[in-house]
């Protein structure tokens, strides 16, 4: 992981999905990302579907966007935090690791 400073992006989000939920969560999901896309070419922001080069673009960002998934939790948080990129999780219903363990 490259230290802050020398990070290239300042905002991430990539990624894409589909209509594989019945439950209405894909409508959520798909709100957030239209969203994104609006921010999409602002500088030092990297917003798009996913990339072949994924983790080391993570590497190289200091927030990572992270809206919800299709279910109860995301994989990209987990994703996110490997990279030493800082998790900004955009969604009220992601249910965090640990999650009520005092």
């Amino acid at each position: 992981n490259l230290p802050y400073n020398d990070r290239r992006w300042l905002v991430n989000w990539l990624g894409n999905g589909g209509p594989d939920s019945d439950d209405g969560v894909y409508f959520e999901v798909m709100n957030w990302r239209g969203k994104l896309l609006a921010i999409k070419g602002l500088k030092q922001t990297i917003i798009g579907a996913y990339h072949e080069r994924y983790e080391y673009i993570l590497g190289e960002t200091r927030f990572c966007l992270v809206p919800k998934g299709l279910g109860y939790w995301t994989h990209r948080l987990y994703e996110v935090l490997r990279a030493g990129c800082i998790p900004v999780i955009l969604s009220d219903h992601v249910v965090l690791p640990f999650q009520g363990i005092a």
